[in-house]
C-alpha cells in the first residue's frame, strides 16, 4: 500500500501491518529509502479521534469500495 503526497508522488510504502500486543506495527519504506517500524499506541490511537469528523469515518468505511 502506498502513501501519496499530495502532488502524487509516493510518501510510504507500506509493506507490513501487524499486531504488537496492544498496538499496530507499521512497517514500511518512507520516501523510496529510508526503512521504517512505526508503533501506534491505544492512547495515540485515542487521541487521534477528535481529528474524526463523521465524513471522514464514512470514508474510512467506505474507501476500499470506491473506484
Amino acid at each position: 500500500m502506498q502513501v501519496r503526497n499530495t502532488d502524487g508522488s509516493a510518501l510510504m510504502e507500506v509493506e507490513r501491518l501487524s499486531r504488537d500486543g496492544h498496538n499496530l506495527l507499521i512497517e514500511g519504506v518512507l520516501m523510496d529509502s529510508v526503512p521504517v517500524r512505526c508503533v501506534l499506541t491505544p492512547s495515540e490511537a485515542r487521541r487521534a479521534l477528535p481529528l474524526f469528523r463523521p465524513s471522514t469515518i464514512w470514508l474510512l468505511l467506505t474507501i476500499m469500495f470506491r473506484p
